[in-house]
């Protein structure tokens, strides 16, 4: 059995900033970034399988393709966010700051990296990780392993 490696199908990963929290205005946000949001979800709003949204929430996803390893929606991220590092800084005090990974799987286990230079920029501005991961648990034989 072997893990799937990062370019493997079967593998959806993204990496998006939120920003969130009860009576945030979605237009603050954009024009302190200066950067368009992907989505924008309001409190009480019903999204998929009829879940309310409990807060508001600000998100942008970069527009890297979702095959491509963390570290590379990480980077990209980061690379957004780097000329925004006070205004995020100073959003983190009052508002939920989050770097939100999404990493979905068709295999039983998978991994990815988040790294150093990421944590670093991360952790001096004070936005968290949140990690989300789905799997829909098929496991991965090696043909060569079939017949074992």
């Amino acid at each position: 059995m072997t893990t799937p490696r990062h370019h493997d199908e079967g593998i959806l990963q993204r990496a998006a900033l939120r920003v969130a929290g009860s009576g945030l205005d979605g237009d603050w946000v954009t024009s302190q970034l200066s950067l368009a949001p992907t989505r924008f979800t309001k409190e009480g709003t019903v999204g998929p399988g009829g879940v309310r949204a409990v807060t508001n929430v600000w998100r942008y996803t970069v527009p890297v393709p979702t095959d491509r390893p963390m570290e590379t929606h990480l980077r990209a991220l980061v690379s957004d966010l780097r000329p925004r590092q006070a205004v995020l800084k100073r959003m983190a005090q009052d508002w939920s700051v989050t770097v939100w990974c999404s990493y979905v799987t068709d295999y039983a286990q998978g991994t990815f990296q988040i790294p150093p230079d990421v944590m670093a920029f991360l952790s001096e501005t004070g936005v968290s990780i949140t990690v989300s991961v789905f799997s829909w648990g098929m496991v991965r034989v090696d043909e060569d392993e079939a017949d074992d």
